[in-house]
């Protein structure tokens, strides 16, 4: 197991420059914003790079809150570009109601209309921000599927661990270790970035074969991070 900052450490020592300890990174001293900023870099450029596995999939139960049709996103954040459903299990209904999935101009149509009764039956996505309708005049419990949104670097979260299997971590590195080169003006950054994607391209190669043998089958095409609403 190993955290955001072991492998920005790792990529340091590749070029003969000293460990950066927690606590510098909480103090936003010495060299600690550069190296946040070449891990946020490397983490951009592996997932954009990459097919998003079923095992990365989530579940969440969300309450939703009388008067209001915003719902509150999950802890972790959702990326509202790949919520797979949203759900809904009526009072003495064996199964789940899958809510319809609507546009916004549909939407302020629905708003005008009267329903027989406030139970979910829509979802939208309006400025990253997830809608139901009809409003809600008591509390329900949805169940939405959903891709959680890869978190920015910060110096609150470098020291959690990296989700990823322990072959991806030595990629990483390379990425890190490229966008340092950058921050120093070293000329050759590009190549050592080219081979280092050229990793990530391979890592993804062989383990779409991999996660496949495991019973993850499905393969969803991650918006790249340039092209989201967030």
């Amino acid at each position: 197991m190993a955290t955001y900052l072991d492998l920005l450490n790792r990529a340091r020592a590749r070029q003969g420059s000293t460990p950066i300890s927690a606590i510098a990174i909480g103090n936003n001293s010495g060299d600690s914003l550069q190296g946040i900023a070449a891990v946020n870099a490397a983490v951009a450029t592996f997932y954009d790079n990459s097919y998003d596995l079923d095992n990365t999939d989530k579940i969440a139960s969300i309450n939703t809150t009388s008067g209001t049709s915003l719902l509150t996103p999950p802890t972790d954040t959702w990326d509202t570009n790949v919520i797979k459903a949203i759900k809904y299990q009526k009072a003495g209904d064996s199964v789940l109601r899958t809510l319809a999935l609507i546009d916004l101009p549909t939407s302020e149509d629905y708003k005008l209309q009267t329903f027989n009764d406030n139970e979910p039956m829509y979802w939208w996505v309006n400025q990253s921000q997830v809608y139901i309708l009809p409003v809600p005049t008591t509390a329900y419990t949805l169940k939405v599927f959903y891709q959680s949104l890869y978190p920015d670097i910060t110096a609150d979260n470098i020291t959690n661990t990296v989700i990823l299997p322990d072959s991806a971590l030595k990629t990483l590195v390379d990425l890190i270790y490229a966008r340092l080169r950058e921050q120093l003006g070293d000329p050759q950054w590009a190549g050592y970035l080219q081979l280092a994607e050229q990793q990530v391209k391979k890592f993804y190669d062989r383990n779409k074969h991999t996660y496949k043998r495991q019973g993850f089958q499905r393969f969803i095409v991650r918006p790249r991070f340039a092209d989201r609403r967030l």
